[in-house]
């Protein structure tokens, strides 16, 4: 009981702790880690809840109070003779909820398939030629460039975004989408889809998903500088392109989505928006709590296996009709 509501403390802490931590003042990879351990953390907690269902709940006194009940004696006037337990009918449906867990996993991985093959149907339609610094041209008269692809990453450029960019602006631009290529933000991006996906009910989960979206773009601007490109022409090239195409895990476009606003302020004005002091602190914290969480669970999780495995195989054999 103990080990489960020091994990239950630590999960709460890690959910809440770039809130309370003011992640958009953070050192990005800071506020990025954080934002994706706090998503992790409201997915484990709904596979936990499901796993819960499936193994604990059915050897409870109100699981007993809920399915203690059959159709022939709740209606005694029934003419035709139904013999329809209470406790068949929960144990084919405390697997439901993990079911539907895996059915929320997989059409979150084939969403972001389809995207990847679409993306990649759509530059070999669209491309017109090579572009500088290694990039493919695409048609279009919109300002757009991104980092596009998931298995062989390539930064494309529309057209327009070659006429409207000046060159220092082109280069900084083009910088910043090889940042996220070099930082793996499709990783990062695949793996908060797949979290979110996991809990979306969840209050605080959409701000999340965000917040990651936003502090992966922060962090291919810093990459940017880092590479020596001036930040005014960086941020006139974010302004030009705010209108561009939605952030996917395949993709990640220069001027989105949203957070256009705070990245431009943090490019003009750094001195306003100069990460505070205490990252490495902050990171100590998420990590101590997240091997916190690990040992927690190796104490819990086998206490729910041995409270509730007699339960769960009974319920598979049932279903299974065995």
């Amino acid at each position: 009981m103990s080990a489960a509501v020091a994990l239950a403390g630590v999960a709460a802490l890690l959910a809440v702790l770039p809130a309370l931590a003011g992640a958009r003042r953070r050192a990005p990879a800071t506020a990025l880690a954080m934002w994706s351990l706090a998503l992790a953390v409201r997915a484990g907690a709904i596979v936990l809840m499901a796993g819960y269902v499936l193994l604990v709940f059915p050897g409870t006194a109100a699981f007993a109070a809920i399915t203690d009940w059959c159709v022939h004696t709740a209606i005694p006037l029934l003419a035709t003779r139904i013999d329809l337990a209470g406790h068949r009918v929960g144990d084919l449906t405390i697997g439901v909820p993990l079911l539907a867990l895996l059915v929320v996993v997989a059409w979150a991985l084939a969403r972001a398939i389809r995207g990847s093959r679409s993306l990649r149907r759509t530059i070999g339609a669209e491309a017109v030629g090579a572009g500088p610094g290694g990039t493919v041209v695409l048609r279009g008269r919109e300002v757009f460039l991104a980092a596009a692809g998931f298995r062989r990453p390539q930064v494309v450029v529309t057209a327009g975004a070659l006429l409207h960019l000046d060159e220092q602006e082109l280069a900084a631009a083009i910088e910043h989408e090889r940042g996220h290529i070099r930082r793996g933000h499709r990783y990062v991006l695949l793996f908060a889809e797949l979290n979110a996906a996991v809990a979306r009910r969840l209050p605080g989960t959409r701000t999340a998903l965000a917040e990651i979206r936003l502090h992966v773009e922060r962090d291919a601007d810093a990459w940017a500088l880092r590479q020596s490109h001036d930040r005014f022409a960086l941020a006139s090239a974010i302004c030009k392109a705010a209108l561009s195409r939605a952030t996917t895990p395949a993709m990640s476009a220069l001027g989105g989505p949203g957070g256009a606003t705070e990245r431009i302020d943090e490019l003009i004005a750094p001195e306003r928006a100069a990460p505070a002091v205490g990252d490495r602190a902050l990171l100590a914290v998420a990590a101590s709590g997240a091997m916190a969480m690990v040992a927690s669970l190796a104490v819990v999780v086998p206490a729910f296996l041995a409270e509730g495995g007699s339960h769960a195989v009974a319920a598979v054999r049932l279903a299974c009709g065995f």
